[in-house]
């Protein structure tokens, strides 16, 4: 098989013989010339250089028939298909195209073919090792001198690492922009033919650099026009001197200024440099920062709230110790009176319940902001926790002259609720109220009822809250009036304390105030236990109060914490047994049999989570009432108590009022 590939013309003195370049199929698709006498004068033209060409050219090389049939190819195709020519001729060559392109490479060719255009497209054929590789195949029509086509010839270029780095690119483009989506992070580049006319500058910016000035991406013509719209007015001139004056120096540069949003002000930070090219480019980075400069900005001011709670926390503890040790001196004085020591113990023991308040405070913060307090609900009525809130806080109010007026609606509200905790919400509102009143100030407590919540009102005339300070009132470390808390006394955490023991009933807590000057109202709503008409049908009546003598045990190891104890509880009307460590301790309750024991944890032979398992692993000590009583007040500790056998768990000092109530709860157990 025999087909013609070029024509060209051998020049021989003054004779002209048209030639023809042909292939021989049996030899391979090798390229010989063939020439016919044509007397036409015409350049001369060396054939051979073609066929050394066609053979040398990294690409392939092929011709077709005007219906597609391919005639011939250069060996570069034969030796990627390890095919002959003559497996390949006609359409032989559609068996190396990949099944999936195959439909739309058939297309492009009866398109070429019907219109005598151009073809060109893109599609994959098969190597020898069975793999296959991108190819650019394009195709051009050669003509005779009436325009009929008389074939095709065309080449097939290996683009499969173009297609390759394609892919990449398109790959690190998508990682890009998603990074700059991520990080709120937008790039530009501009090009500067002039400084002077800003109007000739060409713009590209990145998707993120359109958001970032509040622009959908390609929704308005990028460059400094549309910069300068979004750009805060009094931070404009800046700007552009800082450009001008990096421009000038060769110096990147980098700012920081506000962009005016639809959805607000933003922080933008911005870095430039400018390169030294022809026409000149600037090219740089925005970043909204604005989430980074708020935080940073609270950063600070949690700090400075701190550093300020800590200079009041040394100011409250030392100002005991003051008085505590001068009492201490006095009670140690043999000259002086009877009357002389017992106002120096009266003021110690003041002055030790004032520090072990502000412990305790702190120890309540600590574990409601970690989330490990936990509440012991019950069945409760939301006047007595009010009552013991207004007795707690009768004596601040009465000492400062203020009038306190309560408001309630209705006699009995039940709760599910921890009364120690509701009790000590309310307290703590109270106090707050009569600190922040002037002298003979009015405070109100109002109760309503409505839609199946109760509402608290504390308000007071008092000193009120600016409006700056009233949205971080509950705040850890926020210090509405420094100077006044440090008169007053205190750590300035009780609200904390209250709006996270009202969180854990599933309530609210709001303050309000119309600025300085004008008083505070600070209102909690908390669910209702029971419906209205479940309310009515409800008892408010209380147990009554069993105050016969009870039978108690104390042990501590150290002998002036168990004795003075004891001392407390005998003058209370009850029996009492002392031991100084854990198996003297279970000895006694063995023979003693007490109704209650207060036992210290830190002891020696026994400590006390030991001494209470195997109380409790005895007959007798099922219905005892235990008491851990211990120096240590983490949540955890309560929880190892709770955990070995203890009812109760109590931090040194004991509270009096606590003690009793204990002791009143233990005899309702026993009865």
């Amino acid at each position: 098989m025999r087909s013609t590939l070029a024509r060209g013309r051998r020049v021989s003195g003054e004779e002209h013989r048209d030639c023809t370049v042909s292939v021989d199929s049996a030899a391979g698709g090798r390229i010989g010339p063939g020439c016919r006498d044509v007397p036409r004068e015409a350049p001369a033209v060396v054939v051979n250089d073609y066929a050394l060409i066609f053979e040398a050219l990294p690409a392939f090389i092929w011709t077709s028939s005007p219906a597609g049939q391919l005639e011939y190819c250069n060996h570069r195709l034969l030796d990627y298909a390890k095919r002959s020519l003559s497996e390949v001729a006609g359409d032989g060559w559609l068996a190396l195209v990949h099944p999936d392109d195959l439909e739309r490479t058939r297309a492009a060719w009866t398109h070429a073919m019907g219109t005598g255009g151009r073809l060109e497209i893109e599609y994959r054929l098969r190597c020898h090792d069975g793999s296959y590789r991108w190819f650019l195949v394009r195709g051009e029509p050669m003509r005779d001198r009436s325009g009929a086509i008389e074939r095709w010839c065309g080449t097939a270029t290996d683009i499969e690492k173009l297609k390759r780095l394609e892919q990449a690119v398109a790959h690190s483009e998508m990682l890009l922009r998603r990074s700059q989506r991520s990080a709120h992070l937008g790039s530009y580049v501009v090009e500067i033919p002039d400084m002077r006319d800003p109007s000739r500058n060409r713009s590209q910016w990145s998707d993120e650099l359109y958001r970032i000035f509040g622009y959908e991406p390609g929704s308005v013509e990028p460059g400094t026009q549309s910069v300068i719209q979004r750009v805060h007015p009094d931070d404009r001139e800046r700007i552009s001197a800082a450009v001008h004056e990096a421009y000038r120096v060769q110096k990147p540069f980098e700012l920081e200024y506000r962009v005016l949003r639809e959805d607000g002000v933003r922080t933008v930070y911005a870095w430039g440099e400018f390169e030294a090219s022809v026409p000149l480019r600037l090219w740089g980075t925005c970043q909204d920062v604005t989430e980074q400069r708020h935080a940073s900005t609270e950063l600070r001011e949690a700090d400075r709230r701190k550093n300020e709670f800590l200079a009041i926390l040394a100011h409250e503890l030392r100002n005991p110790l003051a008085p505590i040790r001068q009492s201490v001196v006095v009670a140690q004085n043999r000259s002086a009176s009877e009357a002389q020591r017992q106002r120096a113990f009266e003021i110690i023991e003041r002055q030790v319940a004032h520090m072990a308040r502000l412990l305790e405070d702190l120890l309540e913060a600590s574990r409601i902001s970690h989330g490990r307090l936990e509440l012991r609900k019950e069945r409760t009525t939301l006047g007595g926790a009010l009552l013991t809130a207004v007795e707690t806080a009768r004596p601040l109010i009465e000492a400062r002259g203020h009038s306190l007026t309560v408001d309630v609606q209705e006699e009995t509200i039940w709760l599910d609720a921890d009364p120690m905790r509701l009790a000590q919400i309310f307290t703590n509102l109270l106090t707050n109220a009569a600190k922040y009143t002037n002298p003979q100030g009015r405070i109100v407590l109002r109760v309503t009822v409505e839609d199946e919540l109760a509402t608290v009102s504390v308000r007071d005339n008092g000193v009120g809250i600016s409006p700056e300070l009233l949205p971080r009132v509950f705040d850890m470390f926020s210090q509405a009036h420094p100077a006044l808390e440090r008169t007053q006394g205190g750590l300035g955490i009780g609200l904390a304390i209250a709006r996270g023991l009202v969180a854990l009933h599933g309530g609210g807590i709001e303050a309000r105030s119309a600025g300085l000057g004008c008083g505070s109202e600070f209102v909690v709503r908390l669910p209702l236990l029971l419906s209205r008409a479940d309310r009515s049908a409800g008892s408010g009546a209380n147990a009554a109060t069993d105050h016969s003598m009870r039978r108690i045990l104390v042990a501590d190891d150290n002998p002036d914490a168990a004795e003075s104890l004891a001392m407390t509880l005998r003058l209370m009307g009850h029996e009492v047994e002392v031991a100084h460590d854990g198996r003297q301790a279970l000895a006694i309750a063995g023979i003693y049999h007490p109704e209650l024991a207060l036992l210290d944890i830190g002891m020696p032979e026994l400590n006390g989570y030991e001494l209470a398992r195997q109380i409790r692993a005895e007959s007798w000590g099922a219905s005892l009432t235990l008491v851990a009583v211990t120096g240590w007040g983490q949540e955890e500790d309560r929880r190892r108590a709770l955990e070995a056998g203890f009812d109760e768990h109590l931090t040194k000092p004991v509270d009096p009022a606590r003690l009793t109530t204990l002791i009143e709860s233990a005899a309702h157990t026993l009865a």
